[in-house]
């Protein structure tokens, strides 16, 4: 369900649905009608929202793309650093080529 969101922008829409089905799987597998019984049950078990979880997989794989000695990687960078040195810079240029 979250291949490939790391790499690109997600919308805070894409988000909340995303959270939508996995409480609703949660309510299935728990029993439960309550969306705050549900996140309860998911905070117990260590289960992040997939909200939070896109981004840390985005988080990490910025990491390993400024780290990564590949070439591609390294024009990106370089293109980066021209325009204010921002990881903010490095996400959106890497969008352009998700859509």
């Amino acid at each position: 369900m979250l291949y490939g969101t790391e790499a690109c922008p997600v919308m805070s829409r894409h988000k909340h649905s995303f959270d939508f089905i996995v409480t609703r799987v949660f309510m299935k597998i728990m029993h439960a009608n309550s969306k705050n019984v549900v996140e309860e049950c998911m905070g117990y078990f260590g289960f992040l929202p997939v909200s939070h979880r896109i981004v840390n997989r985005t988080v990490r794989f910025l990491d390993r793309f400024i780290s990564s000695d590949n070439m591609l990687c390294t024009l990106f960078k370089e293109a980066a650093q021209r325009h204010k040195n921002s990881l903010w810079t490095l996400s959106s240029l890497l969008s352009l080529f998700c859509y």
